[in-house]
């Protein structure tokens, strides 16, 4: 009997240990590799430009999606696919990237941006966007008063309505929304006396 009881005990152990099946490993993402075209894209900035900060829920490589049609409110993650890094290192990667890494020409001020937002949401199950949502500062840069704030939102159709196509849109959503946060700062620098 204590034999059996020692036999059961090593079967369950054995069991535990390794007898289940390995889960798959979660499918990474990032934008891609950059191309020249990559790196003509985006109005060079004249000014220089902080590190990308997020919004706390972002500091993650969780990816992130929202079904708008049941609750707008409710934040879900891709339980098989990750972020190769955080969103806000993504988009600073794709800025610096993008701009080709020319050394600004204005010194007075800066351009801080935040991300807030990065979700794909689904507005039916047909339907679904890439959203990304940065809140831009112009910033004197010896005294970091602000000189003007703008909220900056993009969205690009996904292509399909999962995980990957999520990842094409936001990648073409964050292409704009930086595109945009950069044109404004240095159109806004430009008119401010400030900045001189």
């Amino acid at each position: 009997m204590r034999h059996l009881f020692i036999l059961i005990i090593a079967v369950v152990l054995a069991g535990c240990l390794g007898g289940g099946k390995p889960k798959p490993s979660p499918a990474i993402y990032d934008f891609g590799l950059s191309s020249a075209s990559d790196k003509s894209s985006l109005p060079e900035s004249r000014l220089p430009v902080d590190e990308i900060s997020a919004n706390p829920s972002l500091d993650s490589n969780r990816m992130r999606y929202r079904l708008a049609y049941q609750n707008s409110a409710q934040v879900f993650t891709y339980a098989e696919s990750r972020w190769v890094a955080p969103p806000a290192e993504l988009l600073s990667h794709k800025l610096r990237a993008m701009s080709g890494g020319a050394a600004p020409t204005q010194q007075n001020c800066i351009l801080q941006l935040k991300l807030e937002a990065f979700d794909h949401v689904f507005e039916s199950k047909a339907v679904s966007y890439g959203v990304v949502q940065i809140s831009a500062a112009l910033l004197v840069s010896k005294t970091h008063q602000a000189i003007s704030r703008k909220q900056i939102e993009q969205s690009v159709a996904a292509s399909s309505q999962d995980a990957q196509g999520g990842v094409a849109a936001l990648n073409a959503a964050s292409t704009q929304a930086l595109t945009e946060a950069v044109e404004w700062g240095n159109a806004t620098a430009d008119a401010s006396t400030l900045c001189k």
